[in-house]
């Protein structure tokens, strides 16, 4: 379980912000080792640890960039201000598993009745009731996942693993070279709205 702090502004400069709890990350594989080597010319198993490694960090570079999701996973957003509508982070969304309010630690789910969500790839959470005062708790699950990722990005992430690869005395001397530029061009395609 990984849990960080993200904080934002709004429109009206209050502080807001949110903790996120991935609970859980899907292991289905984005990217098969054989697939980054056959895209790289490569027929022999002497680097597969290296490629293994840049594949893991193709992905995390891509989402940074995208602010999207390439693997599945589920967590819990944990809001302690928050207006009655509230525009999920980590897209694309596949569910909003829960939602709960939490007052002096005490946590209350909500029922189906009490919200409704919009959006498609993005969701924004709309709750029915006035919520002054309470923490709020969000069960997401996000990501596309390997079944459901579109060929751009996986040809971007493959782009990224070459030039990595293709520039490994970096990588090996633990700085990492700037996302090649086609990469990013497609990726650019895919970015977010930012929270």
């Amino acid at each position: 379980m990984e849990t960080y702090t993200s904080l934002s502004t709004n429109n009206q400069g209050q502080s807001l912000g949110y903790s996120k709890t991935i609970n859980t990350t899907s292991t289905d594989t984005i990217v098969a080792l054989s697939e980054a080597k056959s895209f790289m010319g490569i027929d022999h198993s002497d680097d597969d640890t290296l490629i293994g490694r840049l594949i893991n960090m193709s992905i995390d570079i891509a989402e940074r960039y995208t602010g999207s999701m390439i693997k599945r996973r589920t967590m819990t957003l944990e809001y302690d201000q928050h207006a009655s509508s509230i525009l999920l982070p980590f897209p694309p969304h596949v569910s909003v598993d829960a939602v709960r309010t939490k007052v002096l630690g005490v946590e209350t789910a909500l029922a189906s009745d009490e919200f409704f969500l919009t959006g498609q790839d993005q969701k924004v959470l709309h709750l029915k009731f006035p919520v002054r005062y309470q923490g709020l708790e969000v069960d997401i699950t996000t990501g596309f996942g390997a079944t459901d990722l579109p060929d751009g990005i996986i040809i971007a992430l493959l782009k990224i693993i070459n030039s990595q690869f293709e520039d490994r005395s970096n990588v090996a001397g633990g700085a990492v070279s700037k996302m090649p530029n086609d990469a990013k061009s497609i990726l650019n395609h895919y970015r977010r709205r930012s929270i």
